[in-house]
């Protein structure tokens, strides 16, 4: 998918990666199925990728290191669910902003992101290596469409302990997303 197929995607998943990568100074271009973009600039070194998985998921990666210190804001234009695997150095874990995430497996958290703004202080030298997996409300309630009554709840299943099975295979399932 090219950055202008991408781009014609709904705007909310467009707010999921775009304002971000513009706000590192990073290029996109089109590479196995999604975005990718390189940095090495004075305000970050690193690789970040996008592969959309339908028209209300998005993957990213990313592996960046931050050269100084700097407010890092993040952008969405509506709630969206947020499974992410934590690789960073352990003296730096991401950061999840002002809202609550749930420990679910190893260094893995899930949570709701509620729409609007949050800046992060990123201090210089922060190294900040995640893989998530991004999906909006329209994915549940078109699931809750072809499955009434079935799927109710799931959305906000992000914001609570899993079973111990589920969140190991979710975790082993994370694990082989492959920058």
């Amino acid at each position: 998918m090219t950055d202008h197929e991408i781009r014609s995607e709904s705007r909310e998943i467009q707010t999921l990666y775009r304002p971000q990568v513009e706000q590192l100074g990073m290029e996109l271009h089109h590479r196995s199925g999604g975005l990718e973009g390189h940095v090495d600039g004075d305000i970050c070194r690193g690789r970040f990728q996008a592969n959309p998985a339908g028209p209300y998921c998005l993957v990213i990666w990313h592996d960046i290191t931050f050269m100084r210190e700097m407010n890092f804001s993040e952008y969405a234009m509506t709630d969206y669910a947020c499974l992410t695997l934590d690789e960073s150095p352990a003296s730096n874990p991401a950061s999840y902003g002002l809202q609550p995430c749930t420990m679910q497996e190893g260094n893995m958290a899930s949570l709701v992101q509620r729409a609007g703004s949050v800046t992060n202080r990123m201090p210089a030298g922060s190294r900040s290596r995640t893989r998530s997996i991004c999906i909006l409300p329209d994915y549940f309630m078109e699931l809750e469409n072809q499955w009434p009554g079935q799927i109710k709840g799931l959305f906000d299943a992000f914001c609570q302990p899993w079973p111990p099975g589920i969140a190991l295979a979710a975790l082993t399932a994370m694990s082989k997303l492959p920058p």
